[in-house]
């Protein structure tokens, strides 16, 4: 940042963890690109390559018309119907966001075929499988993608600059930081740790004017869901957070909510709340059960795996001794973090 006359010689906490691309080349959307070069002081070394797209608008009407239903099942109360409208659009998501195309072209050669291939501008490797038979890698020149990949990227893309750009340009100059503590955050989630009854709100009049274009104004559910919009999920009197989707919640009624990702609670009764305070104070990890039933060749059979279910471990961020969170640079390893033990 010297190097590039920037200002150094002040304390930031920013909630973004890419602090380092680890000397490779990474693809970012122009919104999120011009927000860490804003916000976040992003310095680019070198450019490889541009590429222009043309708006798509092809999947408004889907996602509108999806989500307007989903919206009337949930106000009508049937939540079957709700939860199939939900997973249409991910499911949706999911299919149009997967790279389906092989960019490899690999043959299976007999001998005769093999000299036929090394003569090709196209080979790249061969292996032999027996005296008359290798398996051939040829470069593929064209590549033809069946789904709309740059719209997936887009949209994932965008999420990062709509959570950042709400987190840093309507939270932070709103309210009084000092009274609040990012617990964790996820792609659609935050959970913030607040020393007040109510919003700590410092910019009252700017407040008032970007409110209604996050949070709900009201009860409606179409108002609560709306698309890019806010909501509040729970509102409890503590948290404990491991990682992302792995945390649980002391609610006000005495009442509690974990949550652990790839976990089924029903079939592990030993998850409580002092599991994961022994997991926080003396590094304790707690092992879970899966149940499953398969069937093969007209067999039913009931498959019973352990492993462990709360172990602390984050492989997203370097974990410190006091519990806080800090990012993976490029050639700087965990020892190299000194943690203030005098605040």
């Amino acid at each position: 940042m010297i190097e590039h006359h920037m200002a150094c010689d002040k304390e930031e906490s920013k909630l973004l963890m890419l602090s380092s691309t680890h000397n490779e080349f990474m693809t970012f959307n122009n919104y999120y690109l011009w927000f860490l070069i804003d916000r976040c002081h992003l310095v680019i070394d070198e450019i490889q390559q541009v590429i222009t797209y043309s708006k798509n608008t092809s999947f408004h009407e889907f996602i509108n018309e999806t989500h307007k239903l989903r919206c009337d099942a949930l106000a009508a109360g049937n939540k079957n119907l709700e939860l199939m409208y939900k997973i249409k659009l991910n499911a949706s998501f999911g299919y149009d966001a997967l790279n389906t195309e092989k960019f490899q072209d690999i043959r299976i050669c007999n001998r005769q075929k093999l000299g036929m291939c090394h003569m090709l501008n196209t080979f790249m490797s061969e292996r032999y499988l027996s005296d008359n038979l290798s398996v051939v890698e040829l470069e593929k020149r064209k590549c033809q993608c069946s789904t709309p990949l740059q719209v997936a990227y887009f949209v994932m893309d965008n999420s990062k600059y709509f959570y950042l750009n709400t987190f840093y340009n309507f939270l932070v100059p709103c309210l009084d930081m000092n009274k609040i503590h990012v617990i964790y955050g996820d792609t659609d989630s935050l959970c913030l740790g607040i020393t007040d009854n109510n919003w700590p709100i410092k910019n009252q009049k700017l407040w008032n004017k970007l409110y209604p274009q996050f949070f709900p104004i009201s009860d409606q559910i179409d108002e609560k869901k709306k698309l890019l919009g806010w909501n509040i999920e729970h509102q409890v009197k503590s948290c404990f957070a491991l990682a992302p989707k792995c945390y649980y919640l002391d609610t006000y009624d005495n009442g509690e909510i974990k949550k652990l990702k790839g976990v089924i609670q029903q079939q592990n009764p030993n998850i409580s709340r002092n599991s994961f305070i022994k997991n926080i104070q003396d590094d304790y990890h707690t092992e879970i059960t899966r149940k499953s039933v398969i069937q093969k060749q007209s067999l039913m059979s009931e498959v019973i795996s352990n492993r462990v279910g709360i172990s602390g471990i984050n492989t997203k961020t370097i974990v410190l001794k006091n519990q806080a969170c800090a990012p993976i640079l490029y050639g700087i390893n965990a020892d190299k973090y000194f943690v203030d033990e005098s605040h």
